[in-house]
This record gives structure tokens, C-alpha cells and sequence, in this order.
């Protein structure tokens, strides 16, 4: 059971803690706003959105570094494994660009699984 008291949400559960923590992590996350006076549950049509738009980053990145995607995805068996590897060394040069696309792919990554199970997430 979970009640709300002077502005915190105050979980009350026979449950076991490690569900008690979930449910702390959860509301931590969801039951209060960002400071700014944003909640952080965002309409769905805006999240894909920026859905699109971090990916569309993802793509300028990897198309800057040689890297085709597409390419990827359309070759087969031994060629695809090179072109993969390829991708690999091209994105993963430096410490920089390393940190760089491990950055724009986690926040494409975060995006995505938030949109979930929106069909057209997978779109995108």
C-alpha cells in the first residue's frame, strides 16, 4: 500500500525489500517533477520525437566516421561479419570518438526502451 504525506510518497508494504526498493526506485523517478517544474513522464508523441532525433544524431556520427548502416544491414554471412568489424574500428577509434557514440547510442538506447511498446518506436 502506498500513501502520500506531506508531499512524499510513503510506501507501506508487507512485501519483501527487494520490492520495497523497487517501488522507492519508481516513484523516485516518477512521483515528483525535475525541479524545474517538468515531470519527467513525457507525452508519447514527443518521446518519439526525440526518439527520432537521437537517432537521426546516432546516424550523422557514424555516416561522418565511414560508417553506412544500411549497408550493414542489406550484406550477408562473411561480409556482413566484415562490415561489422569494420564499423567497430571506424567508431571505436579513439578514446573520444569512443565516448562520443557511446554516448549518442545510450541516450538513443534510453529513448527507445522509454517508447516501448509503442509500434512505432520500432520505426524509428
Amino acid at each position: 500500500m502506498m500513501e502520500k504525506r506531506a508531499g512524499y510518497a510513503m510506501i507501506e508494504s508487507t512485501a519483501s525489500p527487494h520490492l520495497t526498493r523497487f517501488y522507492q526506485r519508481a516513484l523516485a523517478i516518477y512521483a515528483r517533477g525535475t525541479g524545474s517544474g517538468e515531470m519527467p513522464i513525457k507525452d508519447k508523441a514527443a518521446l518519439l520525437a526525440e526518439l527520432e532525433k537521437a537517432l537521426n544524431s546516432v546516424r550523422v556520427f557514424t555516416e561522418a566516421c565511414g560508417v553506412k548502416p544500411a549497408a550493414i544491414v542489406e550484406a550477408k554471412g562473411l561480409a556482413r561479419l566484415k562490415a561489422i568489424a569494420d564499423a567497430t574500428d571506424a567508431l571505436l577509434g579513439t578514446d573520444a570518438q569512443k565516448q562520443a557514440y557511446l554516448r549518442l547510442e545510450a541516450q538513443a538506447w534510453k529513448l527507445y526502451m522509454a517508447a516501448l511498446p509503442d509500434p512505432r518506436a520500432a520505426r524509428s
